[in-house]
């Protein structure tokens, strides 16, 4: 039965990597695929791969894989999401440099997001750690701005929302089994009442 179902799982995974277009160099590095395989839909596929971007180890290894699937994602969340399509995706400087946005978002998030850095205006050293001079802060606190700025907010507040939902269901759960427990005792008081009344019955029967 054992070889059977070894069998099963292994067609049915050889199948889905085909669909991927994975080769066979990648077939082992499940990171890589799932990371290929990502596409951008609603706001919980942002989510999916904001969430990765905590593993610094994680970043480094798939950075140039993850440059790209962040460039995906910040066009889905502009042109798809916000209706916005005015803004060309990548950024570049005013003397034509590309802006990493994936390197940008992690700086700017390892330094406590938007509003701390533009309020310690730690922004020059941002645009110098982008490979940039200290005088291309100003223009890159713009460009989070208008790309990145509103992508932060909504993940903080989509990950906060599902902790409160998370917290809620965890309450409701737990009222639900209060009430399973007292009616379950209420139960075993009438099973209690009904067994004396019925020794009571017999006993008057004798």
């Amino acid at each position: 039965m054992c070889g059977i179902d070894d069998e099963f799982k292994s067609d049915y995974l050889n199948s889905y990597f085909e669909s991927l277009n994975v080769s066979e160099k990648e077939e082992d590095d499940w990171n890589l695929m799932i990371l290929k395989s990502l596409e951008f839909h609603d706001f919980d596929d942002c989510k999916a791969l904001l969430n990765m971007l905590d593993d610094h180890e994680y970043v480094f290894k798939y950075k140039v894989i993850l440059q790209k699937k962040f460039e995906e994602l910040v066009w889905w969340f502009l042109y798809d999401y916000m209706g916005i399509t005015s803004r060309s995706i990548p950024p570049y400087t005013t003397d034509q440099k590309k802006i990493d946005l994936l390197s940008l978002y992690i700086l700017v998030a390892n330094d406590g997001g938007f509003r701390e850095v533009t309020t310690e205006n730690t922004w020059p050293i941002i645009a110098k750690d982008l490979g940039l001079g200290y005088e291309d802060g100003d223009y890159i606190r713009i460009v989070y701005a208008m790309y990145l700025d509103v992508l932060e907010y909504y993940y903080k507040f989509k990950t906060v929302q599902n902790k409160v939902q998370v917290k809620e269901m965890i309450n409701e759960n737990a009222g639900l089994l209060k009430d399973c427990e007292r009616k379950s005792r209420s139960a075993d008081i009438i099973q209690e009442g009904r067994s004396k009344v019925q020794e009571i019955l017999e006993k008057v029967l004798q």
